[in-house]
């Protein structure tokens, strides 16, 4: 959601610049450049997501990697997750980074 925010918040002043300039190769070349960082930004909090999804999932191979230990690996990860999340700095990170507004 907050990409969507962004992206139209930032295609206002584009849109604006194409249709003052006119149908010029220079007003589409601005139209492209803007899609292609919002691409860009887009695939980074994606790519932010899928990680965090990777460590709340944990993949079976991964999984007997820690057959090994009396705790279970879920045990391990759940109190790593909560000891983490105690500090407000990692806690607002992460949301900051989640939301996609830590670039412009």
């Amino acid at each position: 959601m907050n990409l969507g925010l962004r992206d139209g918040i930032s295609l206002g002043p584009v849109i604006a610049a194409a249709l003052t300039a006119g149908s010029t190769p220079e007003s589409d070349e601005l139209v492209h450049a803007h899609m292609a960082l919002r691409r860009e930004r887009a695939m980074k909090v994606i790519g932010i997501t899928k990680f965090m999804a990777g460590a709340v999932g944990m993949s079976p191979a991964f999984q007997d990697k820690w057959s090994w230990s009396p705790i279970h690996i879920y045990t391990i990860r759940d109190w790593a997750l909560w000891v983490l999340c105690k500090s407000k700095w990692i806690r607002d990170t992460v949301a900051w980074k989640f939301s996609g507004l830590e670039d412009p």
